[in-house]
């Protein structure tokens, strides 16, 4: 099966989206059973996921109050080592 990446336009979206929902603790449990954290670390790193997984995490993230939290810590995380990196140049 051929994977098809986000392009710059919809990582913005979906990052867009994600933060939104960070923003509040939803009432209702999520629809779908939490993705393990190595998935949720990968999309806050970029990693290339495949289209269907992206989507996937994404809604959970949106859903569940605690893996939103955790993409934040792993958002962060990212944010931290590109930073060294850029300082390292």
């Amino acid at each position: 099966m051929a994977s098809r990446y986000l392009s710059e336009e919809e990582e913005r979206e979906l990052g867009r989206i994600v933060r939104t929902a960070m923003k509040t603790k939803p009432s209702v449990p999520s629809s779908s059973p939490c993705p393990v954290p190595e998935t949720i670390r990968s999309l806050a790193f970029h990693e290339k996921l495949d289209t269907a997984t992206v989507e996937e995490v994404a809604l959970h993230v949106t859903e569940c109050y605690e893996c939103a939290m955790l993409a934040e810590k792993y958002v962060n995380e990212y944010r931290e080592e590109k930073k060294k990196k850029i300082e390292k140049k």
